[in-house]
């Protein structure tokens, strides 16, 4: 081999071990960002859940609650009623906020 053909080759090889060292150090960031990013869709999806549960079982109770007001005289259910109005608006505002949520994890997960 000449010397011409042996520094072409050892070029090549320089160039290969920089471009391995590159994809690795890229590889190994990547790594990292992906773990953390894990945990941080993980912490926010638990918090979502604890939301969800708590929306779901106010509903659960504020249509108990609202199918029991229908029985009761209308003169004493004027309380219960704004009561549920309130219970109402509470949950549409949880639910915006839950839909909201969703909406953000979904366009960071793209």
């Amino acid at each position: 081999m000449d010397k011409k053909n042996k520094s072409a080759e050892l070029d090549a090889k320089e160039m290969l071990t920089s471009l391995w060292a590159s994809v690795k150090q890229d590889r190994d960031e990547l790594r990292v960002q992906i773990h953390l990013a894990k945990r941080e869709f993980k912490d926010e999806w638990l918090l979502m859940e604890d939301k969800w549960h708590k929306v779901q079982q106010r509903i659960h109770l504020s249509s108990s609650h609202q199918s029991g007001v229908e029985h009761e005289r209308e003169s004493s259910n004027i309380g219960l009623k704004n009561l549920g109005a309130s219970i109402n608006y509470h949950l549409h505002e949880s639910l915006s906020d839950l839909k909201s949520s969703y909406q953000k994890m979904r366009k960071k997960l793209r």
